[in-house]
């Protein structure tokens, strides 16, 4: 939730890379993000749902058609983002950024809701409708 304020008002986030190496050598930190978001516990456990839940043999063929087929897309988006960037300019991509930065926060405060509402119901504080 933090991260999608942050790109909603356009502020550089902490998991963003420095212009300003050389000054923050001390404090230097890797974090593989787009792994988790491609193929972290949630897609893998969505992937283990959907495979047990496909039924047949050519619903299991579709699912795995699928799923190579996003990871194709991804890896076509991946590999021609300077391009993309450069056709979307610095006002496009800070659009797009901030788009996703508000979709980012309503899944967020989602979680939050559901969250709550889950913890709610099993300390009986509210009754199931």
């Amino acid at each position: 939730m933090i991260i999608s304020v942050e790109m909603l008002y356009g502020r550089k986030t902490k998991t963003e890379a420095s212009d300003d190496i050389e000054e923050k050598k001390h404090d230097l930190t890797v974090t593989p993000l787009a792994i988790p978001l491609l193929t972290g516990p949630g897609a893998m456990t969505t992937g283990i749902v959907l495979f047990d839940n496909a039924g047949g043999q050519v619903n299991r063929l579709v699912l795995m058609a699928s799923i190579v087929a996003a990871f194709l897309v991804s890896y076509w988006i991946l590999i021609r983002s300077q391009h993309i960037f450069r056709a979307l300019g610095k006002t496009g991509t800070r659009v797009i950024v901030r788009i996703m930065g508000l979709m980012l926060l309503s899944l967020s405060v989602q979680f939050i809701i559901n969250g709550l509402s889950e913890a709610a119901l099993s300390l009986g504080i509210i009754k199931p409708l």
